[in-house]
């Protein structure tokens, strides 16, 4: 991994002091941004991933200034 990989890994928002390995969680004005970054195993799931997304979406409920939004007709796709 090289150093610009890694600070966008470790991306920490203005609003937000959470630190993650495999997201890339944003938040301002009123707006979060969840973006899955394991971009060598095209996001495939694993359990860091699933633990970082969970705690962003912990995060984004106890914040009342976040709504929630999906994007397309479908943000994520697997097997039931």
């Amino acid at each position: 991994m090289n150093f610009k990989q890694n600070l966008l890994i470790s991306t920490i928002t203005k609003e937000s002091n959470m630190d993650f390995e495999c997201i890339i969680y944003e938040k301002e004005k009123g707006i979060a941004t969840i973006k899955l970054h394991r971009p060598k195993v095209l996001n495939a799931m694993n359990k860091q991933l699933w633990l970082d997304f969970q705690a962003a979406l912990d995060d984004v409920k106890n914040d009342s200034e976040i709504k929630v939004a999906g994007c397309g007709t479908g943000w994520v796709a697997g097997r039931p």
